[in-house]
């Protein structure tokens, strides 16, 4: 029996963002990359075009693109697997496409960037920037990466959903009319956010974050946001943080502390779905594995 190598790429998923709004213009984000991903591999098929499994559209629309752009024709089998929900603000669909995109061109042997992966997703719907290395700020609608900071915090988060599920693509593509009061306390929040990020300072991250999410809800009310900082305020978390175009609450813990907290969580929200995560790099990783 030959041992045979099977290539699967991996691009993790979101709980939100730390920091989404209108900054100069431009509407950013601050991505909240985590240890949860969508995973592809693919090979190549005697087939004429490329069969995805499950069929998801925004990656076959995606695929699509992407072998009309690079002229590219032939038979490719894509697999896909995601540890994500959807709907939830969490990036799901991005983190799809991304690892989508890297395996079916890793298997033509073209190499994407990610600012190429961003150009291709962001036709199909505003895109998250999980994609890039490191935390990114990311021009969600223009596809723009603004920057990079490489030094992840380290944070745990207990994910809380509010339950239902949100189309971002209508919610991202509704023009928002922040009022003067709002257009400060978002600039006032980003720059807390990446002074926080750059000085290592989990609070004022958390600052950051928690205020984004204040402003936020004005456009996309969460019932609970109001009982998540006052929980996060008692038990000594550095804030929230949450899907700006999503249902999910972060509470942003320091590291080794959601065990702790999880059951007061469970009893505080019952019914809810709670998940542990942990903030890690953004990035699309590639892993080689050997098959019989």
């Amino acid at each position: 029996m030959v041992d045979t190598q099977k290539v699967i790429y991996e691009c993790p998923g979101s709980c939100g963002e730390l920091f989404q709004g209108m900054i100069d213009g431009k509407s950013l984000h601050v991505t909240c990359p985590i240890d949860k991903h969508s995973s592809a591999s693919a090979v190549s098929t005697t087939a004429s075009d490329v069969l995805i499994s499950p069929p998801l559209k925004k990656v076959s629309s995606a695929v699509a693109d992407f072998m009309s752009i690079k002229k590219l024709s032939g038979g490719v089998q894509l697999n896909i697997s995601s540890e994500l929900p959807i709907g939830k603000g969490m990036a799901s669909s991005t983190a799809d496409i991304a690892a989508a995109l890297a395996a079916v061109s890793d298997q033509m042997g073209i190499y994407l960037t990610p600012k190429e992966i961003g150009a291709i997703a962001k036709k199909i719907e505003p895109t998250d920037g999980v994609f890039f290395d490191g935390v990114a700020v990311f021009d969600h609608c223009g596809g723009d990466l603004v920057e990079v900071v490489d030094l992840i915090p380290k944070i745990e988060i207990l994910i809380i959903d509010t339950g239902g599920q949100i189309n971002s693509k209508d919610f991202d593509s509704g023009r928002i009319d922040y009022s003067k009061e709002e257009l400060y306390g978002l600039e006032k929040s980003f720059e807390a956010v990446i002074s926080g990020l750059k000085k290592e300072d989990p609070e004022l991250i958390g600052q950051g974050a928690t205020s984004s999410a204040m402003i936020n809800q004005r456009y996309l009310n969460k019932p609970l946001l109001k009982e998540a900082i006052e929980f996060s305020k008692r038990i000594g978390a550095y804030g929230i943080n949450i899907a700006h175009s999503g249902t999910v609450i972060g509470l942003l813990l320091e590291a080794g502390q959601t065990d702790r907290h999880i059951g007061s969580v469970k009893k505080i929200f019952p019914g809810l779905m709670i998940m542990k995560s942990k903030i890690i790099s953004g990035g699309i990783k590639r892993s080689v594995y050997c098959a019989d």
